[in-house]
This record gives structure tokens, C-alpha cells and sequence, in this order.
């Protein structure tokens, strides 16, 4: 990561760029459980799950009162099953994910410790190993009609910094979501879960979280989200 601080039109900025990268590797077996004796093989596969996510975020104080904050990010998520239990069907295969996520919101300083901000952001969730599985009709490997969850959020809210050493956080929400990842089950597959997208759904609600700090050792939180 690397922060790069300057001027425009007169007024401080920070421009902070970065890269995240992880790896995720399940050498996964099951077997049959025969009253607590190991019994016979049903599953033995390498799952490996790799993800980079380049972004840059953009802060700009147009005044003593007034930041606007802007962020971009493109994540790519590659997924690989090596599977080695051949008995149901080689299941081995690959899957690459990818989207493009912003931010744009503000943050109006009412007084020292009072802010409002308001924010609009994207996101994205992909399906895990698990839940790309097939179900039998749709054949081996991974599910190729299972996509990401992409969502839009909007958010305001206030908040209140050590007054009377009370922080107060109250905000109101607004997601819309699309290809919402819902689980199913099948008469000819008992016991298993299987995966597919919805079309969209929406939430609306509001949260808030209130923390006391009556010494330094002690910090009491109260949080409730509708």
C-alpha cells in the first residue's frame, strides 16, 4: 500500500493505492461414519481459491467542514477443484470471478465531534467452493450458471464522538441486491444443499451502536440493527 499526499485546488488530498492478494488451500476428504468407525471414502479433493484486488481511494478536504471520499477496486477470484475420488465422476474444474467496485460519499463535520456522512457503494460476493457444487441433473464440476451476488448500497448517518465519554453511531440503509445466492435441496439428493441465484431483493432498516467509556479499562457497547 502507498500513501501519496498533495494539494488540489489549494485544499489537502491523500490518494492511497494498493493491492490485496490472497490464497486459500482445502485438502478436503469425508468418509462414511459407522458409528464412530471410519468407513468408506465418498469425497477427496484439493480446492484452492485464489483472489487480487488492485484498488485506489481518493480523499479530498474541500473545506475545515466538508471531505468527499471516492475508492475503485477490481476483484478477481479464481477458483480450482482437483478432485482424486473418481468413484461419482471426475469433478475437477475451474472458475475465474471478476467485477469492478466504487465508492462515493462525504463526511460534513457539524461540530468537533459531531459528523454526517453519506456514502454510495458496490460490492460483490462470490459463491464459495461449496456452494458452486452441481447438483446431479447439471452434471460435474462446478455450477456454470452460478454467478457473484452484486449489490448497490446507500447509506447516511451521524456520528458522535466522546461526548461525555458516549460515542453514538446512528445510520440508515438502503441495499439493493440482484443474483442473491439462495440455497435449495433435491428429493434425489437428501441431506445435501445446492445453490442457485435469485433475481433481486431489497433491504431498508437502520442500526445503531452506542459505547460508553467511563474509564480508560472499560468500554461498555450497546448495538441495535432493524
Amino acid at each position: 500500500r502507498s500513501v501519496i499526499n498533495k494539494e488540489i485546488l489549494g485544499q489537502p488530498s491523500r490518494f492511497i493505492v494498493g493491492a490485496d492478494f490472497a490464497y486459500q488451500r482445502d485438502d478436503r476428504k469425508r468418509f462414511n461414519n459407522n458409528n464412530g468407525i471410519r468407513g468408506d471414502k465418498t469425497l477427496d479433493r484439493l480446492e484452492e481459491v485464489y483472489s487480487f484486488g488492485p484498488y485506489i481511494r481518493a480523499e479530498w478536504q474541500f473545506n475545515s467542514r466538508l471531505e468527499f471520499v471516492s475508492g475503485i477496486r477490481h476483484d478477481l477470484v479464481h477458483f480450482n477443484l482437483t478432485d482424486s475420488f473418481l468413484g461419482d465422476g471426475d469433478q475437477s474444474d475451474s472458475k475465474t470471478l471478476s467485477n469492478l467496485s466504487g465508492t462515493l460519499g462525504s463526511i460534513l463535520r457539524w461540530e468537533d465531534n459531531i459528523f454526517f456522512y453519506t456514502n454510495v457503494s458496490t460490492a460483490f460476493e462470490t459463491p464459495t467452493t461449496t456452494e458452486f457444487a452441481n447438483d446431479p441433473s447439471g452434471g460435474s464440476g462446478f455450477n456454470p450458471n452460478l454467478e457473484s451476488q452484486k449489490s448497490i448500497s446507500y447509506e447516511v448517518g451521524l456520528k458522535n464522538r466522546k461526548f461525555n465519554r458516549v460515542e453514538l453511531d446512528l445510520g440508515l440503509f438502503f441495499i439493493r441486491s440482484r443474483d442473491e445466492l439462495i440455497s435449495y435441496e433435491l428429493d434425489a439428493s437428501p441431506g445435501r444443499t445446492f445453490y442457485k441465484n435469485a433475481g433481486e431483493s431489497r433491504r431498508i432498516g437502520f442500526e445503531t451502536l452506542t459505547t460508553y467509556i467511563p474509564t480508560t479499562e472499560i468500554k461498555a457497547a450497546l448495538s441495535y440493527t432493524y
